[in-house]
């Protein structure tokens, strides 16, 4: 019998923070080969984030190779765009899950995926919530899972713009998440845990001034 408590584990996982992205699918991680060149991880990631307003191939191609495509860009991105799809058919999907069109490339997911980014957009947008609204431990549950995401790497052998762009906006999220959790653990009598929280916002940007006074 399922403990009516604990939440059913997603059919899929895309996880994009971590020394290790990948895909876990009915919580067994899944398609690690497929996903070991950088472009690869990196076009999941694109296809993933973008998959409401699909990029361009022109487009996707700049974000896989910012310093400059390949010649043969447009064969090197077919082979990559073909590697997503083999990952995302060793997960359980199909072979639709990955569609190129004149006017970009889409990736369809099935509507119950976690990709780990927008679970911690959607729990730094809880713990807010929750915050305001003086319901001190979930705001603070819900700051220490945003931050576990939001706090780690977003894949770290990857580079460019695209890839900035999206670290700094992490970063951002991260240091809401330490805010929420240092307040809702001052008003729970969880020192400690708001100390922690300060000192970890500070150790990841020494001017965040709202962190000097725990």
């Amino acid at each position: 019998m399922r403990n009516p408590s604990r939440p059913p584990v997603p059919s899929l996982r895309i996880d994009l923070t971590g020394q290790v992205p990948g895909i876990v699918r009915a919580g067994q991680p899944t398609a690690a080969a497929t996903l070991q060149r950088l472009q690869t991880r990196l076009a999941l990631a694109v296809l993933v984030l973008e998959r409401d307003s699909p990029p361009t191939k022109h487009r996707l191609s700049d974000i896989l190779w910012p310093d400059g495509s390949p010649p043969t860009w447009e064969t090197a991105l077919r082979g990559t765009v073909s590697r997503v799809r083999a990952a995302l058919l060793e997960a359980g999907l199909t072979k639709d899950a990955v569609t190129s069109s004149p006017t970009g490339v889409r990736v369809c997911l099935p509507a119950d995926t976690v990709i780990d980014v927008e679970l911690a957009a959607t729990e730094l947008t809880t713990a807010e919530q929750a915050l305001t609204h003086g319901d001190h431990e979930q705001a603070y549950a819900a700051a220490r899972a945003a931050g576990a995401i939001a706090g780690a790497p977003l894949l770290p052998d990857c580079g460019g713009e695209w890839v900035e762009q999206w670290r700094a906006r992490l970063a951002s999220w991260h240091q809401r998440t330490l805010v929420v959790a240092a307040k809702s653990a001052v008003a729970l009598s969880r020192y400690p845990a708001a100390v922690a929280a300060a000192e970890e916002a500070l150790r990841v940007d020494p001017y965040a001034e709202w962190a000097s006074g725990y």
